[in-house]
């Protein structure tokens, strides 16, 4: 019995045929395939010229409810008042907005399409006046392969075997050449209006104290006499790599000029941890007031102690030489050697903006007092020697690493409007041993996170970067127009500082990838197209436009459907993110693909595997394996594009036996998957199926009345 099954259209690769009359299968028969015939798209067709957006999303910004794009800061540096919208005014002195571009009608290999969004995005980026998008770039399937390399796997990345990937990465990985680091980053700088009493030792980037020690009538160390803030902000944006959090790139790294063993016998407490530059310059409050908690921050190069505290501690009676006082910042790793049992102990620490209440996210501004400071429950008294798997004779190699995580918050598919799709994420921190990275090996992935703020609660909260000026704000919020640069940069200002307890110790070196003052950190944005033929290509989900979402991009008419990416965040080299909208089931070698043809309705019984389970053979209702049918096909013009179409015919029949009982059938299933993944392969659009059901050599009866 021959047997020729046609799929509808756009359903080639799944579809069901129903039979007029019932079919009788006699006991014992079997089924082979004659020919196939497969027909796909061969390359992405443009009918037309498809613009391509890149949407940064909008925010009220104050009571008028205006509203500003979502980078930060927000707000002129020069004012506090009028509002970035870096696509608005690009150095060609063109008035629309330039957030998009064009990619001429054609037809396009999935490389060239993916190599044109890449080319549009990054001329995109340079074209902004100041180039404040100066660290950010697309992604290069050679990123990719940098990471492979550093796992330890032969990855060739190439085009032809590359899943493409679309999405802002942040550029700051170097060439990594024998022994170095699998990123780069720039050295510790003081800033000169900000240490005391200590210097980097003649190393680049180093820190150490200067002064003699300041020890109480029974030698105890308790004062920390000296500090210095580093030169450029701290790039704190990073992405939640919950696997191999080394992936991302935002860590504050700390080498100890001393071994474990001589901090304990030194008494010594060094401390490691993020501050803000600005907010030891000085904010104005909503109300105009100069803050009057200033005296009581870490400021300025003066005097040891007195009106200005250098660095602040708590408690601030300096006449008290029994108990040992706490260095203030914002976050803070303490690495001290004075506790019991000779031991190395971590300790984390974070500000307090209300006495005994809260820990550092109820900071709704960043305009605050720091009143005490709050050792984490998790991150309490941690045996940092036996935590590093260290010996005793090795310095201490430790980093600070914030990532970002909306939790349940925030839903990133959902409609291109609202402002639950655009505030900045909550940024917890972890501390990283860094002992096996430094010595050019991968240490197992959860030994290399110490502590994670999140097992806490613990994070620096959206309102802590970006105050809320809407209705009546409180006198300790923010002006950004009173000591515009400072109020301003605020918002983006996370900074090392240093300190320690023993003159002429300290880190050997501190580096950390660097915010340059003229540059902006994009939280949020998200990629766009009218173009139906391109964003089906890429997976971008649909929308119909209305008034009511016009403003998250004006160049993009208030009616008609696009095509929108999920809400992205800018990315640190690591291919598999989240964050990194992936074009998913289209590969540049789809002329070498292999197909499985799949005859469900019917007890077969063929054996195979896929390419990722060499020990997982299992069963499947194969009808017949088909091995790269693409490579020789002919492509035909069908007025929407072009189609290629493969036949395939076995040189021999391999016949399948049923081993059935006498069955009676109505329908038939065709799945057509690929071989490799056992995924569908959706994009075979029509087929045709033609095999033969053959009853065993003893039958003799008609098969219409067996």
């Amino acid at each position: 019995m021959n047997i020729n099954l046609v799929s509808p259209e756009n359903q080639g690769s799944d579809f069901r045929t129903y039979f007029k009359n019932p079919i009788s299968i006699p006991a014992n028969s079997k089924v082979y395939l004659n020919h196939t015939a497969l027909s796909r798209h061969t390359d992405i067709e443009l009918n037309e010229d498809a613009n391509f957006d890149i949407l940064l999303a909008t925010e009220a910004y104050d009571a008028s409810q205006e509203t500003y794009m979502n980078v930060l800061p927000c707000v002129s540096e020069a004012d506090g008042t009028t509002l970035n919208d870096p696509f608005d005014e690009l150095e060609d002195d063109r008035d629309d907005r330039e957030n998009h571009f064009t990619i001429p009608k054609g037809k396009y290999t999935l490389y060239q399409i993916w190599f044109a969004i890449q080319k549009g995005i990054n001329t995109l980026l340079g074209n902004v006046v100041n180039d404040p998008f100066e660290m950010y770039r697309f992604i290069r399937p050679s990123d990719m392969k940098r990471v492979n390399d550093w796992k330890g796997n032969d990855a060739d990345i190439n085009q032809e075997n590359t899943r493409f990937s679309l999405g802002l990465v942040w550029d700051i990985v170097g060439n990594r050449s024998e022994g170095a680091r699998p990123f780069t980053s720039q050295p510790f700088e003081a800033d000169t209006n900000h240490f005391v009493n200590s210097g980097d030792g003649g190393r680049v980037g180093g820190y150490f104290k200067t002064s003699a020690e300041n020890a109480s009538a029974d030698g105890s160390r308790l004062n920390f006499d000296n500090y210095a803030i580093g030169d450029k902000a701290f790039h704190w944006m990073g992405t939640n790599d919950d696997y191999t959090p080394i992936l991302n790139k935002n860590i504050l790294y700390g080498y100890t000029s001393q071994t474990y063993q001589e901090i304990v016998d030194t008494d010594n407490c060094l401390i490691l941890g993020l501050y803000g530059k600005q907010y030891a310059e000085g904010i104005y409050g909503a109300d105009g007031v100069f803050p009057q908690d200033f005296a009581q921050r870490t400021r300025g190069t003066g005097a040891v102690n007195g009106a200005f505290k250098n660095p602040q501690q708590f408690p601030q009676d300096y006449t008290d030489n029994v108990i040992q006082r706490e260095f203030a910042s914002f976050i803070q790793i303490c690495i001290d050697g004075r506790g019991v049992g000779g031991n190395v102990e971590l300790s984390v620490k974070v500000a307090k903006n209300v006495v005994g209440n809260g820990n550092l996210k109820n900071w709704n501004n960043q305009n605050q007092a720091i009143e005490e400071m709050e050792v984490l429950p998790k991150g309490d008294r941690i045996n940092l020697r036996h935590a590093m798997k260290s010996d005793a004779d090795d310095r201490v190699q430790i980093g600070i690493q914030t990532y970002y995580d909306y939790g349940d918050q925030w839903d990133r598919s959902a409609r291109p409007t609202g402002n639950k799709m655009t505030r900045i994420p909550n940024i917890y921190f972890r501390v990283i041993n860094m002992s096996g990275i430094m010595n050019n090996s991968i240490a197992e992935e959860p030994s290399l996170v110490i502590y994670d703020s999140k097992s806490d609660n613990c994070y620096f909260p959206e309102g802590f970067f970006v105050a809320n000026q809407s209705g009546n704000p409180a006198a300790d919020s923010i002006d950004y127009t009173r000591n515009s640069a400072v109020s301003v940069r605020s918002q983006v200002g996370l900074y090392p500082i240093a300190s320690s307890l023993v003159q002429n110790t300290g880190f050997s070196t501190i580096d950390y990838p660097q915010l340059n003052d003229d540059e902006f950190i994009i939280p949020t944005y998200r990629f766009s197209t009218k173009s139906r033929e391109l964003y089906n290509y890429l997976n971008f989900k649909e929308y119909e436009y209305s008034e009511d979402v016009h403003n998250i991009d004006k160049s993009i008419e208030s009616t008609g459907q696009a095509g929108f990416s999920r809400w992205l965040h800018p990315n640190h080299f690591d291919p598999s993110s989240k964050d990194l909208s992936h074009i998913e089931d289209l590969t540049l070698d789809w002329k070498n693909d292999s197909y499985s043809i799949l005859l469900n309705g019917l007890p077969l019984k063929n054996l195979k595997n896929t390419e990722n389970s060499n020990r997982g053979g299992y069963e499947k209702s194969i009808l017949a394996n088909i091995p790269t049918p693409f490579t020789n096909s002919t492509d035909f013009d069908i007025g929407q594009g072009v189609l290629t179409t493969a036949t395939y015919e076995p040189n021999f029949k391999s016949f399948s036996n049923l081993y059935n009982q006498k069955t009676t059938i109505n329908n038939l299933n065709i799945q057509i998957i690929k071989q490799k993944t056992d995924k569908p392969a959706t994009e075979i659009l029509r087929s045709i199926v033609n095999f033969t059901i053959e009853p065993p050599e003893t039958f003799s009866a008609n098969l219409n009345t067996a």
